[in-house]
């Protein structure tokens, strides 16, 4: 018969209160299956740990060195759960981030900065490439987590009787800004990514004033693959300081 710890510390309970009753209690468990536990524990050592006779009982000899030795085990194992606890917990390592270029410009690097400020044992190495890409970085395991927009339904635009042109097309901010200096056309930009273009007059900036005009982004990550305290925890500073919308996509063998 094998011992288990739920009784080590119940028998360290019973020996400490001197009482069958309130050990029983201490550890949600009858009376009567405190005695019986007692007795099996005897009958596995071989030796009497509890002398019953008296009243209150009395602990042997024996029962005493076991009391000390129960203590010590139950408090070495105590302390390596909580050492387990504190390491699975513990924010740091490395979070692999791959994020299409205008996002990863201009929204994640400035997240990054606070994230590794809040957390200084950890660190975030951010990628920024095409969106496929994106999706294939978390797939094979180069990145632990993928952050891309997605085209919402311009449904905003038709219910303001917006027509759109669409004259050029391209993958990140950078070039359409650039394309915007040089007049090929107007864009809708997030604000915070052109500020900087704004404050030097290189671009005019018009307000849209469109309240459910937004750009979604994803969290993509590998389905398969638990996620550390530490991209968990970067993920949800992304979640609490984004101003657009984050939300969730899903890409093969990948998930939000």
């Amino acid at each position: 018969m094998g011992v288990h710890l739920e009784t080590l510390r119940l028998y360290c309970d019973v020996v400490r209160l001197r009482s069958f009753s309130r050990g029983a209690t201490q550890n949600f468990v009858s009376q009567s299956a405190a005695s019986q536990a007692m007795q099996q524990l005897e009958a596995e050592l071989g030796v009497a740990l509890l002398d019953r006779t008296k009243r209150p009982f009395v602990v042997t000899p024996e029962g005493q060195t076991f009391y000390t030795a129960c203590r010590e085990l139950l408090e070495s194992w105590d302390k390596a759960k909580a050492g387990v606890a504190a390491v699975k917990a513990r924010v740091d390592g490395t979070v692999r981030v791959a994020a299409i270029y205008s996002v990863g410009l201009h929204d994640v690097s400035r997240h990054m900065q606070r994230f590794m400020s809040l957390y200084p044992e950890a660190r975030v190495l951010l990628e920024c490439l095409h969106p496929h890409k994106v999706v294939e970085a978390v797939v094979q395991g180069e990145a632990d987590v993928g952050i891309m927009s997605y085209p919402p339904a311009d449904r905003a635009l038709r219910q303001h009787n917006v027509r759109v042109n669409t004259v050029m097309e391209f993958d990140n901010i950078e070039t359409i800004k650039q394309a915007i200096i040089i007049a090929a056309g107007v864009s809708i930009l997030p604000r915070h990514t052109v500020q900087n273009e704004a404050s030097i007059r290189t671009l005019a900036v018009v307000p849209m004033g469109i309240p459910d005009l937004v750009r979604p982004v994803g969290l993509i990550h590998r389905r398969q693959k638990p996620l550390t305290p530490t991209v968990s925890r970067f993920i949800q500073l992304l979640r609490d300081t984004s101003e657009e919308p984050v939300r969730a996509i899903a890409a093969p063998g990948a998930r939000s």
